[in-house]
């Protein structure tokens, strides 16, 4: 599929976006990208292929209620191969967590 930076401004970027749940807010990572040679251009597409995994560093605010959350998240992509573009699509995700007063502060992988 397109990576978060497709070279070709017409082809759809994968994102991933979350609905607003109060006192918690998410961050999207992406891999880095490999070039795929597509029939007809000049220039490769930048995709992610196969399997790959994508970060997600979720923030509670100091004034977050402590407890479970459930974040309803949107990953949008446009899959592509050798020969064309697909249509976009749009899945719908759920991540469950919990807020927990005694909570530290936790640094994000590299």
């Amino acid at each position: 599929m397109n990576s978060d930076k497709p070279r070709d401004p017409n082809l759809i970027p994968i994102t991933v976006s979350m609905e607003a749940v109060s006192g918690v807010a998410a961050v999207a990572a992406f891999p880095e990208a490999i070039d795929l040679k597509q029939e007809g251009s000049a220039e490769p597409l930048r995709v992610f292929e196969r399997e790959f995994a994508i970060g997600l560093q979720i923030n509670a605010t100091a004034d977050a209620a402590t407890g479970p959350y459930t974040l309803p998240l949107r990953v949008r992509y446009q899959a592509c191969d050798e020969k064309q573009c697909y249509l976009p699509i749009t899945a719908p995700l759920a991540l469950s967590l919990s807020v927990s007063a005694t909570a530290t502060t936790v640094a994000p992988p590299a």
